[in-house]
């Protein structure tokens, strides 16, 4: 049998075939393997990579939240402080659940005021700029009773006396040498619990003011006047005259000293050191406001005399027949507060607001307050000395640490308050010692109302930098 076969280019060797077959499903289950490798690496990687993310994402939102407690914790603080005080402020920093969270201030317009506020967590950190809009203004104050916010004292032979009046008094006692509480024994005097109420300081006024009286650096005296009148009725700018112009205000060792005997401007006058108030048998007609103290004085030797001192508004009100250029002075100088251009006064409803009742303050001050009754006048029992002050009398802070008490009686005469006496220094107490006697009466309720500064605050806008 003859056999036919083909025959190729090739061997043909199935056992060869064998062997690749094996080294390529080697090979495949490396690459494989290979491709899981790279797979969990990737992941690995990219979890590192999230994790990563996860955790700064965490920081800044800390950092974020930080910086929004410091914001919060900012507004708080603002809204207790004065303008004065607000524009004093340049760095700080907040202390708030245990972080300490500083603040800068930055530039950002006229009237208002923007803080950046920095939170910090864990490397990272977040700027919050905040806005304010925040301004103040005069408003009004009804004050229905006296104060005496550091306590009061009645000691000696002294005594006070009222006629239906109301006292709020610290811890809503009045206390004799001893320290034993006399408030029931006190006449024609309801006496209350003092609590915590805003009243206007100095400085808060002397915008206000008609003529001001202070020192610079170099102890040079600078006077000012402002809100009068000119002669052609439109209103001065503010401008510096000589402080020798009137001669009943003069400077001398450490205080400035009212002779109100001699020539004085109608209107306000505020001084930012100390001032001695020497009362003549001319009245006086003035609102006096000093930073450092207030200080009343009457003449030594004379006997049965009555000394007055008048804020404007009461010299209207208590005079019916008020010489009125006594309050509003004459052409080129008359107060806007309470006068009309042509010199005459505001109507009375209008002596209830704000600026017209600073006609309603005597004596403002922020330090000590001490009004002088001199001596019982004659012998056997005649009639003393006596000293009456129409108007309100504020002390706004006290005096604070110095020793001394927020306000004192000095003499043994007579003093009679047709008015509030508001002592809201809350360290020191008011001290009566003596033979002196206070008498209080009622403020009408034109006079009652003060001035009292209002500050208008607005959160404008935050953002994160």
């Amino acid at each position: 049998m003859n056999h036919i076969c083909c025959k190729t280019g090739k061997n043909f060797n199935p056992a060869g075939a064998l062997k690749q077959a094996g080294f390529s499903s080697l090979l495949f289950v490396v690459l494989v393997g290979l491709s899981l490798t790279v797979l969990t690496v990737g992941y690995m990687s990219s979890m590192r990579n999230l994790q990563s993310t996860a955790v700064t994402a965490h920081a800044q939102t800390q950092a974020q939240m930080q910086a929004m407690i410091g914001y919060q914790g900012l507004t708080e603080f603002l809204k207790g402080q004065s303008i004065e005080n607000i524009n004093k402020i340049e760095t700080g920093t907040l202390t708030r659940n245990a972080m300490t969270i500083p603040f800068s201030k930055v530039s950002c317009g006229t009237g208002q005021y923007c803080f950046d506020i920095t939170g910090k967590s864990g490397g990272a950190s977040a700027i919050l700029r905040s806005n304010f809009l925040i301004s103040e203004r005069l408003d009004k104050k009804t004050q229905t009773g006296s104060v005496f916010a550091g306590g009061l004292t009645v000691g000696g032979n002294s005594s006070l006396t009222g006629n239906g009046v109301s006292i709020a008094v610290k811890d809503g006692i009045v206390k004799n040498n001893s320290g034993t509480d006399i408030s029931g024994q006190l006449t024609g005097i309801t006496v209350e619990k003092y609590t915590a109420s805003n009243f206007i300081k100095a400085e808060d006024l002397k915008d206000q003011a008609n003529y001001t009286f202070s020192l610079d650096s170099s102890g040079n005296q600078v006077c000012e006047k402002a809100n009068l009148y000119a002669a052609g009725g439109g209103v001065i700018a503010k401008q510096t005259f000589s402080c020798s112009q009137y001669n009943g205000i003069t400077y001398s060792g450490g205080a400035w000293s009212i002779d109100s005997s001699k020539n004085l401007p109608a209107g306000v006058l505020w001084f930012k050191e100390k001032v001695v108030v020497n009362l003549t048998t001319t009245d006086l007609i003035n609102t006096v406001i000093s930073v450092g103290g207030i200080e009343s004085k009457i003449p030594s030797g004379n006997k049965g005399v009555s000394y007055n001192a008048y804020a404007p508004n009461a010299y209207f009100i208590k005079i019916p027949l008020a010489v009125i250029s006594k309050i509003c002075g004459t052409s080129g100088a008359i107060p806007v507060q309470y006068c009309k251009s042509d010199g005459t006064l505001k109507p009375l409803d209008e002596l209830d607001d704000s600026p017209a009742n600073i006609g309603n303050i005597l004596f403002l001050t922020n330090g000590q307050l001490a009004l002088d009754s001199g001596n019982l006048g004659g012998k056997g029992g005649a009639v003393p000395n006596s000293v009456n002050y129409f108007g309100n009398l504020i002390a706004s802070s006290g005096a604070g640490g110095t020793g001394l008490a927020s306000a004192k009686f000095v003499g043994t005469g007579l003093i009679n308050i047709f008015g509030n006496i508001v002592i809201t220094g809350e360290t020191d107490a008011t001290e009566l010692n003596g033979n002196i006697k206070v008498g209080l009466i009622n403020a009408d309720a034109t006079g009652s109302s003060m001035p009292v500064l209002v500050k208008d605050f607005l959160a404008k806008g935050i953002r994160y930098m």
